[in-house]
């Protein structure tokens, strides 16, 4: 019992995530990069693995100008995946 409660909640987790990772990509294409840069953070806190989050939160704020913070993120999506 307690393993399928456990399933469930990780599946619940991962559904949010996505869900905020939709969301991101949704605000940067409407232009509201502040609030994508917001969401991708919060999914962040969710899953600090996710590639696909820190690299796009890197191309926001390159785009910025925050090329210290881009930095940081590319940095953190090639540790995830170095031989991409």
């Amino acid at each position: 019992m307690a393993k399928q409660k456990e399933a469930t909640g990780e599946a619940g987790s991962s559904q949010a995530v996505e869900d905020l990772y939709r969301k991101a990509k949704h605000l940067s294409s409407d232009g509201a990069f502040q609030e994508a840069v917001t969401v991708y953070r919060q999914l962040l806190e969710i899953d600090p693995t996710h590639l696909r989050a820190h690299n796009n939160l890197g191309v926001l704020h390159d785009q910025q100008g925050n090329y210290e913070e881009a930095l940081a993120e590319y940095q953190a999506a090639e540790e995830l995946d170095p031989d991409d």
